[in-house]
């Protein structure tokens, strides 16, 4: 009897360690399976986050293009603009009364250094010493009139419009050239029948 009693206890010792066992294995798992439902994102946050991913790329697409798109249309406005410049040059050179005189100055001399970058600034160097040039080969000092002094044509030239009080409506137009070191040197000087910018 006493036996029995013995065995039933061992028995139930090992079943209550088996179900102890048993116990912590589920709790273990169900701390796993919480853990990864908890803090591991979802399938859907994932297919989120890679849509985001997908919209910010094609902003950034988008802005890349947009910035090309703007950089084409400054160049195409800037060859209108040039195209412009051109026709009013031709425009001018037929309204020419008399060419005075053709390629017989020499460059004023400069104080910028090289390589030489022509800059249309009023308070710059260089519009200083492209007045000092088309005042050389006009005349024109104290009471020169500047209508204007353009581009002419491509980075080391300059055409200038101008005249004196007295003539406003016949200025001179002058051609001027970068001479490297050298500075401006005036090429030609056209007296204009009317004034294109009056």
């Amino acid at each position: 009897m006493n036996y029995s009693t013995r065995y039933d206890q061992r028995k139930k010792r090992r079943l209550n360690r088996l179900l102890n066992v048993a116990i912590g294995i589920v709790a273990i798992l169900i701390i796993y399976v919480a853990v990864k439902v908890f803090f591991t994102p979802s399938a859907s946050e994932e297919v989120i986050a890679d849509l985001e991913q997908e919209q910010q790329q094609e902003e950034q697409q988008e802005q890349s293009t947009e910035t090309e798109q703007t950089i084409e249309n400054d160049r195409d406005i800037d060859s209108t603009q040039e195209e412009v410049e051109n026709e009013e040059l031709r425009e001018e050179e037929e309204d020419a009364e008399e060419e005075l005189s053709d390629g017989e100055w020499q460059p004023i001399g400069t104080v910028q250094s090289e390589p030489f970058q022509i800059n249309f600034s009023k308070d710059h160097v260089n519009w200083k010493e492209m007045t000092h040039a088309i005042q050389y080969a006009t005349g024109l000092y104290d009471d020169i009139i500047i209508w204007r002094i353009e581009n002419g044509g491509d980075s080391m030239s300059a055409v200038g419009t101008v005249s004196d009080a007295a003539n406003k409506n016949t200025p001179y137009r002058v051609r001027i050239e970068w001479v490297t070191e050298r500075g401006w040197k005036p090429v030609e000087v056209i007296k204009l029948s009317s004034n294109p910018y009056l």
